[in-house]
C-alpha cells in the first residue's frame, strides 16, 4: 500500500485536501490501481509557512510511523509573488493564467526543493527526491468552487483560471444567491466536501483547472 502525506495552504481546514484525495483515488480505481492511504491532511495558514515546512520532508518520509512513501506540498498561486525570496513577479498585463502558473511553479518548486534538500549533496538528495512532490494551485481553494458554482447554489460558474480572487468571488455570490456572508472556515469546507463527494463535480474541476489536474495525475501515477 502506498502512503501519502498531503500538506496544503488551506484555511478551509481540509476541504481542498479532501477533493484531491477523492479525485486521486477515483483515478487510480479507473486505472486498476489500489487506493492511496492518505495520512491526516496537513493544513497550513499561508504559503510562507508551507514552503518552510518542506524542511520536515525527511521527517515525514523516514521518521514518523507509519512513514509516508510520498509527500505532496500544495501552495496557492494567489499572492505568491508577495514572498520576496521567490523572486517571482506578479502576473503581467495580458499574461495568461497558465503562463503565470508555469513561472510560479518554477519559482515555488525551486524554493521548496531547496528547503527539503537542506544541506544534502546531490547524490544523497537524489536517493530520496522521488517522494517529494511540490505543486502550485491556481489560484486558491475557492477556485474549485468557482468552476462548479451552479451545482452548489451560487449561480453560473466562471472561468476559474481568470478569477484571481476566488475568495472574494465566492463571497459576492454568497451575498447574491444565499443572502449570507461567506465564512471560509465553515462554508468553504462544507462546499468542498460536497464537491469531493460528487464524481461529476470532481471531473468538472479536473477539466477546468490544469493545476488540480496535475496534482491528481501525479498521485494517480505513483
Amino acid at each position: 500500500m502506498i502512503r501519502v502525506s498531503l500538506l496544503c495552504e488551506d484555511r478551509t481546514g481540509g476541504g481542498l485536501a479532501e477533493v484531491l484525495q477523492r479525485a486521486a483515488n477515483a483515478a487510480r480505481s479507473t486505472a486498476g490501481k489500489p487506493p492511496i492511504a492518505f495520512g491526516p491532511a496537513g493544513t497550513l495558514l499561508n504559503n510562507h509557512e508551507l514552503i518552510r515546512r518542506c524542511r520536515a520532508y525527511d521527517l515525514l518520509r523516514f521518521r514518523t510511523s507509519p512513514a509516508a512513501d510520498h509527500v505532496y506540498y500544495v501552495v496557492d498561486a494567489k499572492r505568491l509573488w508577495d514572498l520576496k525570496f521567490l523572486q517571482l513577479t506578479a502576473p503581467a498585463p495580458g499574461e495568461s493564467p497558465l503562463d503565470f502558473l508555469r513561472r510560479a511553479e518554477e519559482a515555488a518548486c525551486r524554493a521548496m526543493i531547496r528547503e527539503a534538500r537542506s544541506d544534502r549533496g546531490e547524490e544523497e538528495w537524489l536517493t530520496i527526491a522521488t517522494g517529494f512532490h511540490p505543486h502550485v494551485l491556481l489560484w486558491e481553494r475557492e477556485s474549485l468552487i468557482v468552476a462548479v458554482s451552479d451545482a452548489v447554489n451560487l449561480g453560473p460558474p466562471d472561468d476559474a483560471d481568470k478569477v484571481r480572487n476566488a475568495d472574494a468571488w465566492v463571497g459576492q455570490r454568497f451575498r447574491q444567491h444565499r443572502n449570507a456572508k461567506y465564512v471560509k472556515g465553515r462554508d468553504g469546507i462544507l462546499l468542498l466536501r460536497e464537491i469531493a463527494a460528487s464524481a461529476e463535480l470532481r471531473d468538472r474541476i479536473l477539466h477546468a483547472n490544469a493545476s488540480v489536474r496535475a496534482i491528481v495525475d501525479s498521485m494517480a501515477a505513483i
